[in-house]
Parts: structure tokens; sequence; C-alpha cells
């Protein structure tokens, strides 16, 4: 479901330095203890490299934040290999929300998911990480809502969901399911009803990769796919 339309309103740019003006904060989900080798590097991934079963086995990653701080041996605003196991653990930091009907493994791990990677780590020409554990974090996502295909509407305006076309381009134009709830906050407009083509979206939740199509609040998608509960919808006022 990759879409263009024409007289959609482009997304800010550049991406990066627009999503940097937001006050999102970092935190490190990770649990794992750390030293002077061992540390938790958060950041979005930027590359994926899986095996003939399609699970990952190397990722590249971009370096936002650190805990301790090894920025002498892994710079921040760098770029990081970091390389996977079948003794690598997986957690979803979903701070009560319930995506138990997800998976977040190896086989469900894409470019623009927010991470933390915890493990042994080395520097020097090529900076690796061997990953003890990687949590998905919560993230904001940039986009248009499309206009095609419709967005799911239920009867108290909340519950359902649209699709979007994303800004960043690590998503290389595939369009990302945003999945809504009655709980879901909408800053900006009133709810799914007031959504418009024109206008610029900032969503937060959890960006989801899965293998498998299926539905979600009657928002239906094809794998493989992108799906996003969001918790946030605002509809950003830009000049």
């Amino acid at each position: 479901m990759n879409r263009q339309r024409e007289g959609d309103r482009p997304c800010p740019r550049p991406y990066f330095e627009q999503i940097s003006g937001f006050n999102f904060g970092i935190r490190v989900e990770s649990e794992a203890e750390t030293d002077s080798t061992t540390a938790a590097f958060v950041g979005p991934i930027l590359s994926v490299t899986a095996d003939s079963t399609g699970n990952a086995t190397q990722l590249t990653m971009f370096v936002r934040a650190e805990h301790p701080d090894v920025s002498s041996t892994i710079p921040l605003r760098s770029t990081v290999t970091v390389n996977l196991s079948t003794d690598t653990e997986f957690k979803i930091a979903t701070f009560g929300e319930d995506l138990s009907s997800f998976l977040f493994n190896a086989s469900a791990i894409a470019r623009g998911q927010h991470v933390v990677v915890h493990g042994p780590f080395t520097g020097g020409t090529n900076p690796s990480v061997t990953a003890n554990m990687i949590v998905l974090r919560p993230q904001p996502v940039l986009g248009n809502a499309l206009a095609s295909p419709a967005p799911v509407i239920g009867d108290d305006g909340k519950t359902g969901g649209y699709y979007l076309q994303p800004c960043n381009p690590l998503f290389q134009n595939q369009t990302i399911n945003i999945a809504t709830f009655g709980t879901t906050f909408f800053n900006g407009l009133t709810d799914l009803n007031s959504l418009d083509t024109t206008s610029v979206y900032l969503n937060r939740g959890y960006l989801l990769y899965t293998t498998n199509s299926g539905s979600l609040n009657g928002l239906t998608w094809t794998a493989p796919a992108y799906v996003f509960p969001a918790y946030v919808v605002r509809k950003l006022n830009l000049p």
C-alpha cells in the first residue's frame, strides 16, 4: 500500500531537525546491568540484515543516547552495528499498554523502530554491540493521512484508525497503519472524523512490524506491514 497523493501538504523538512524540536525525552528502559564494557544504546534502526528464514542477524542503529556515557568509544550521533544471536532477549516497553497480540522478536524488527540495545560493545573503525537485550520503545511517527484507503471510524469517533504516509525516509514510502482506541488522546482535532489529507500529524505510540496480515479495531493490513497502536494523535499547526 505505497501511495503518492497530489495536492497533499508536504512533510516538514528536514525531518530530523523538525522532530528534534519536540521534547520527547529519552529514557533507557533496559533493566540489565551496565559496566565499562557493557552499555545500553538508544536510537532508531537504520537497516536490518536477515537470514534465509527472515530472522534478523544484524542491525545498524543511530545512537541518540547511551547509558552509561561511553561516547569516547562509541560517539553520540554515530552509527553502530548490532549483532543478534539466538540468546538475544526481546521486550516491549509498553507502560501498561496491551500489545500481547503482537510479537517483537528477530522476525518482527524493522527499519525505523526506536529501540534500546543492551550488551557488550567494542569501538574502533567498525564499532559494534552484541545484543543481550533489545527493548522496543514508544516513539513518534510523523506524516500525512491517506484519503484512500479511508479512515476506519467507530461509533465513538476515536476507536479505529487511519493510514499514514510517513515523512521519515527510513520507511521508504511504506504506509503505516495507525490504530487508535477510545483512550487515544487527540490534540488539535476532535477525533478521527476531523482528519484531513492536507495536514501533518504527529502520532505517538509503538511501531510494530508484522509478517502476518490482520486487523485491529477494524483497521486492516496486508503483510508485511507496520502497525502503530497510537495513544496520541496530534495535528501540527505548521506555517
